[in-house]
């Protein structure tokens, strides 16, 4: 579909209404920047483009805890929210409607700097207590496998905290993020130990949202691969990690 159909059709069929956009603190994808407060990152920065290329208003917010907008909005009655950066996993795709992939991310062990084991596998983490959080992606693979001590949290901010106090002797987490979430909540010292896993983001919309909205983002998210803006939007903030 080329943009200027894709506009013509929400101009005569009016899909085009605003989105409101869940999110959550996990940088360098999506988090709250210090100096001004405002939300930036790589995911945020893509959606925000491709949300102008597409005519289709897009308002952000990360002051929802993150397993509650997962199920809000997949609820049937939702035809303007979505939520990222969201893992597309098998149990996931029936409930939402995907665009993307936006990011690659890589996960993450994370431990205090006197941590003395050697994890060359995730086999060798099973003897440990591993802090989590509630509907995380990374905690669920971990519960898929089993055969793992998790201590699962309601909010992930808690577990840089419980690391460093020694009431969880590791903590899975994003590699790029894992330090800055911890910095934030004045956690310093921690180290990755095991990087596990790659996946790609998405941004997942509510069953409800017009068709022809998710097909003019995601139309715009494909031009900005294609042109080089995705690159250069992901490229000015792995640079600082």
């Amino acid at each position: 579909m080329s943009r200027f159909l894709f506009l013509v059709l929400c101009l005569l069929l009016r899909p085009c209404a605003a989105l409101t956009l869940y999110s959550e603190i996990n940088e360098p994808f999506n988090f709250i920047e210090q100096t001004n407060g405002k939300i930036v990152g790589i995911s945020v920065d893509l959606l925000t483009e491709a949300g102008r290329r597409a005519n289709v208003p897009l308002s952000i917010l990360i002051t929802v805890p993150w397993a509650r907008a997962l199920d809000l909005v997949k609820r049937t009655d939702q035809n303007d929210a979505c939520i990222f950066s969201v893992t597309r996993t098998t149990e996931r795709e029936p409930w939402y409607q995907w665009v993307g992939p936006l990011a690659r991310a890589k996960w993450a062990l994370f431990a205090r700097a006197d941590f003395k084991g050697q994890l060359k596998t995730l086999a060798d983490a099973r003897p440990y207590t591993i802090g989590g959080y509630l509907n995380d992606s990374r905690t669920a693979f971990l519960e898929k496998m089993g055969g793992f001590k998790l201590d699962i949290v309601y909010d992930d901010m808690l577990n840089p905290k419980k690391l460093a106090a020694g009431r969880i002797d590791l903590w899975i987490s994003s590699l790029y993020g894992g330090r800055q979430m911890a910095a934030t909540v004045g956690v310093s010292g921690i180290k990755p130990v095991l990087v596990f896993h790659e996946v790609d983001n998405y941004l997942a919309c509510g069953p409800k949202v017009p068709t022809t909205t998710i097909a003019g983002l995601q139309h715009a998210l494909d031009e900005m691969r294609r042109d080089g803006t995705s690159k250069r939007i992901t490229d000015s903030y792995l640079r600082n990690y």
